[in-house]
């Protein structure tokens, strides 16, 4: 149970700041103990690459983690493996903003 509580967790907390911060609109939050959490969203990229922008994305990026930390007071070391999970994403975009 914990585990999914943690999943959940993470993943609203990354759709709150998607939507506070004007990302796009999220289509679908899942979780699966198995797979991990995702969400799918309709990001407008029809805007520029303004820093303030990349800035949002990078903070609705580890937003999740932010919230295990803030909640629990821990995070799943699982967030920070493939290079698909949040860490990998957002050093990403913070080596493309630099």
């Amino acid at each position: 149970m914990m585990l999914l509580f943690r999943m959940s967790l993470h993943e609203a907390a990354v759709a709150v700041a998607s939507i506070k911060l004007g990302l796009g609109t999220i289509k679908e939050i899942s979780i699966d103990p198995q797979d991990g959490g995702c969400i799918e969203a309709a990001m407008s990229w029809e805007e520029e690459h303004t820093e303030e922008r990349l800035t949002a994305v990078l903070v609705a990026t580890l937003s999740g983690r932010a919230a295990e930390e803030t909640i629990i007071g821990s995070t799943r070391a699982s967030s920070g493996g493939t290079g698909l999970s949040d860490l990998a994403r957002a050093t990403a975009i913070a080596f493309d903003m630099e």
